[in-house]
């Protein structure tokens, strides 16, 4: 027969299974990217801190904002906040 389960439970599983959908895999690059975007570095600072070029850093956000289907900084660090990824 068909299971039929507490409403709180079903909850919990379906929350559990869109959370998982959204789950997205980063670089090593793209994660300190995304840490130093959430302290307020600048483009700038983050190349100088990952001695990478300014070119490399957009091209880095460009795959972030990609990945995250974002198209802001305030709309990636919500998503990065909301998926527990900062």
């Amino acid at each position: 027969g068909k299971i039929q389960l507490n409403k709180q439970i079903n909850n919990i599983i379906h929350h559990a299974l869109d959370a998982n959908e959204h789950s997205i895999k980063l670089t090593e690059n793209e994660n300190s990217t995304l840490r130093l975007i959430a302290n307020n570095f600048t483009k700038k600072e983050i190349a100088i801190e990952m001695n990478i070029s300014d070119k490399s850093v957009n091209t880095l956000c460009r795959n972030l904002f990609k990945k995250t289907k974002t198209t802001s900084i305030v709309g990636l660090l919500k998503f990065a906040y909301a998926n527990n990824m900062i």
